[in-house]
C-alpha cells in the first residue's frame, strides 16, 4: 500500500453528473501523513489555494521529524546533521 502513497497533490478538472445535472469541478487528490486527501472545488483557484495549504502542511510535518534534540558533544555543543 505504501507504494501507492506518493508525495504531492494533483488537481484534475472533471465533469460530474448528479441528479440529472452535469457540471465541471476541480478535484484535488493526494496523500498527507498516510491519509488520503480527496476534495472538490468550484474553481481552479480554490483548488490551487488548498493544494498550497496542504503542501506547506506536508513540508512542516516532514521537517518536524528532524527537530528532536541532538546529543551534546564533549565540548558542550550540539552536533547537527549537514545537508
Amino acid at each position: 500500500m505504501e507504494a501507492t502513497m506518493k508525495a504531492g497533490f494533483k488537481i484534475k478538472s472533471v465533469t460530474v453528473q448528479n441528479g440529472g445535472f452535469e457540471y465541471r469541478t476541480h478535484r484535488l487528490a493526494g496523500w498527507l501523513n498516510g491519509q488520503r486527501i480527496r476534495e472538490q472545488f468550484k474553481s481552479r483557484a480554490e483548488a490551487e489555494g488548498r493544494k498550497n495549504e496542504l503542501e506547506v502542511k506536508a513540508a512542516n510535518i516532514f521537517w518536524r521529524a528532524f527537530s528532536f534534540s541532538w546529543p551534546p558533544t564533549r565540548l558542550g555543543g550540539v552536533v547537527a546533521p549537514v545537508g
